[in-house]
């Protein structure tokens, strides 16, 4: 395409600016059409990529700049005849006119401004997610082998249950066998601790000794198994009764059923009950699958007293399609949570939120979510992984309610009036690092409103038992219909709302296994539908003082009726309901203070965000604080807003008062106080 001539956007601005005093009448409409002009060769004659500082592109820069300073002259130059006298209240036609021309030329000035900042957030949380875990089967036989190669002579000789019982009947001072028999699992278990305490000169649990002991029972007697249980259960730890689920755990993906996770046959109906995978370790047969035995692991632990509130089923998205896991709150250490894989136990007491359901496994997590399920598979709540909060930040997406994250993230973006882009890259807590783009804008139409983002990332971890490279492509679409708004006096106004909010995350992904150097790779879809209805009111006092607004929304989502049972289908599960009313009132002119309050409550428990502020309008600076707390004991640590956390922001902006440009600048700290975490942030923008 031909330049257009630098003489011609010159000519241009002489006409507008040397002709107007002759076009009184028309001065309006002839900068409304300069404007149009300027637009056309703006968008017909873009400054290409490979652009070079020649003299002439040089002056069309010039051109552009004394066109686009002169039509912003006029469009914000005083207007006041416009506005008529107390002498003549009604303002001349023509001068009104021109008055509407300068305020349509301030809209379209402002829709061709942009905005670039670059934002820096570092957190001391990296690589706290990762946890290197431990298996849980065999664990007396793992305990005496351990100390055995320590050096301990006395251990590989009861290195079993069986060689022990034997050698202990056989000692001198043992009771006789006929009485033995007679004994209960306890009393045998207290007898053996004894000896086996006196072989290898120090302390035996006689936890390890009756898990033993209760693992074989359940075995012989499969309908039984909860009365093998309930005679041991108060004597032994919290991790002693972790590790007899962990070994069962083992067992039963030992015999894993490929069948049914294919959905061959009617295999994948119903469910498969703990007695009947009991039975298939017995006879070596095959029994259920991931979901299965994470509701096997779940009754074991409510057998041995573990309460029903503390225990988790986890679903997340691998690599070539999900997984589920149990994650158990650790009654004697509040926020420790401990997750089960199968046999492998991996603890989490160092970071908060969805770092904290961190799958540093063999089967890790490579999505955007978490789907939490009670201790009887139902759904009850979902948790964005460190990656789907991420996204969520770069598209601008939705306030999730929790001031306490664990990521390292840098973006620059630039915002315009028709949508805004993002380059970014980060670090999450378990240590992946993600680098990327992404793009979201807003559409308003009357009623509806209808926001959107894109994302696309690289993203390479380096895990405790897999390195992973991946890549993926994220959208959203966040549809929202308002009710017309209705007033009741002349101070306030109500309205309502409902809406969808779809996501999507689609990768592919690469897994490569440290410890024999596999390799797994698989592409999958991570999808998340959320329905929400509301409403919002807001009352302002008549000198324009002091405004109140409230809001209160419901969100639910699809998912699984029944995590295990997943012939069962699908159901809308309540995710939350917020409550958020704020408070802002005038101090002066310029300054006015603000306070919010949200108490947003799930079907696990609740959690408050209590926010307060300054704003000098006239010195250009904003300072926030916020506090954020569970209430009660009810919410877990994983869940957003389940820890205690707090966080100050300063804000300070230098933009010119009449076109709103020039730099701004943000600086924020963040701090979890139950998990000693922080996170400091800081953002510098130009408007241009």
């Amino acid at each position: 395409m031909k330049k257009i001539n630098p003489s011609l956007l010159m000519a241009l601005s002489l006409f507008f600016t040397t002709g107007s005093a002759n076009a009184d009448s028309d001065r309006g409409r002839i900068f409304k059409l300069a404007e149009n002009v300027r637009s056309i060769l703006w968008r017909s004659d873009p400054v290409p990529e490979n652009f070079e500082l020649t003299t002439e592109e040089a002056d069309r820069a010039v051109a552009y700049s004394e066109l686009e300073a002169e039509i912003g002259e006029f469009a914000y130059s005083a207007n006041e005849k416009a506005m008529g006298s107390e002498a003549s209240p009604c303002p001349p036609t023509q001068n009104l006119e021109e008055h509407e021309d300068k305020l349509a030329l301030q809209e379209a000035i402002k829709r061709r401004e942009f905005s670039i900042y670059y934002t820096g957030v570092f957190s001391d949380a990296e690589g706290l997610a990762q946890a290197e875990g431990v298996y849980g089967r065999n664990n007396y036989r793992s305990f005496m082998n351990a100390i055995a190669s320590r050096g301990n002579s006395g251990a590989p000789p009861i290195n079993s249950l069986n060689k022990l019982e034997n050698k202990y009947l056989n000692s001198e001072g043992a009771v006789e066998r006929d009485q033995w028999d007679s004994l209960s699992t306890v009393e045998r278990s207290q007898l053996l601790q004894g000896y086996a305490e006196s072989q290898v000169n120090q302390d035996v649990s006689i936890g390890l000794i009756l898990s033993d002991y209760a693992i074989g029972s359940m075995l012989d007697n499969p309908n039984q198994w909860r009365e093998s249980l309930k005679e041991i259960k108060d004597h032994l730890s919290f991790e002693e009764k972790v590790k007899i689920a962990s070994h069962f755990g083992g067992a039963f993906g030992d015999d894993y059923n490929y069948d049914r996770a294919n959905d061959v046959g009617d295999e994948g109906e119903g469910i498969v009950s703990i007695e009947e995978m009991l039975t298939a370790v017995r006879n070596s047969d095959t029994g259920g699958i991931c979901r299965d035995v994470a509701l096997a692991q779940s009754q074991i632990l409510r057998e041995l007293g573990v309460d029903h509130d503390d225990i988790y089923m986890i679903g997340y998205t691998t690599a070539t399609g999900g997984h589920a896991v149990l994650a158990v709150e650790d009654p004697d250490n509040p926020g420790n949570i401990v997750k089960l894989n199968y046999s492998y136990i991996t603890e989490e007491n160092e970071v908060s939120g969805g770092a904290q359901l961190t799958q540093d496994t063999s089967l890790p997590d490579v999505g955007m979510q978490y789907r939490v399920y009670d201790a009887d598979g139902k759904p009850v709540g979902r948790v964005p992984t460190e990656i789907g909060q991420i996204f969520n930040e770069v598209t601008n997406g939705q306030n999730n309610y929790d001031i306490s994250k664990t990521y390292t993230l840098q973006k620059a973006e630039v915002q315009t009036p028709i949508g805004d882009g993002t380059v970014f890259t980060g670090t999450t807590s378990s240590g992946d690092n993600v680098v990327g783009v992404a793009i979201n804008g807003r559409i308003d139409r009357g009623l509806t409103e209808i926001d959107y983002g894109v994302a696309v990332v690289k993203r390479e971890g380096e895990r405790t038992m897999v390195t992973m490279d991946q890549e993926a492509l994220y959208g959203r679409l966040d549809y929202r219909l308002n009710t017309p708004e209705v007033r009741v006096g002349d101070n306030f106004r109500l309205n309502g709302f409902g809406g969808m909010r779809s996501e999507v995350m689609v990768m592919n992904t690469e897994l490569e296994y440290k410890a024999n150097g596999a390799m797994k790779e698989g592409t999958n879809v991570d999808p998340m539908s959320t329905f929400y209805v509301g409403a919002e009111g807001e009352w302002e006092s008549s000198d324009g003082r002091t405004r109140v607004n409230s809001e209160v929304v419901a969100e639910s989502y699809v998912d699984w009726a029944n995590e295990v049972n997943t012939s069962e289908g699908y159901t809308l599960a309540l995710d939350n309901v917020r409550w958020t009313t704020g408070v802002e009132h005038g101090v002066t002119e310029s300054m006015r203070v603000m306070g919010e309050g949200t108490i947003v409550m799930r079907q696990m428990g609740s959690s408050a965000i209590l926010t307060a502020g300054i704003e000098d309008e006239r010195r250009n600076y904003v300072i926030e604080g916020s506090y954020q707390t569970p209430l009660g004991d009810g919410l877990p640590s994983f869940m957003p807003g389940g820890s205690e956390a707090v966080s100050v922001a300063v804000a300070k902006s230098w933009q010119d008062e009449e076109t709103g440009r020039g730099p701004n600048f943000r600086f924020y700290l963040e701090r979890d106080l139950d998990f000693d975490n922080n996170r400091v942030g800081a953002s510098v923008g130009w408007k241009f």
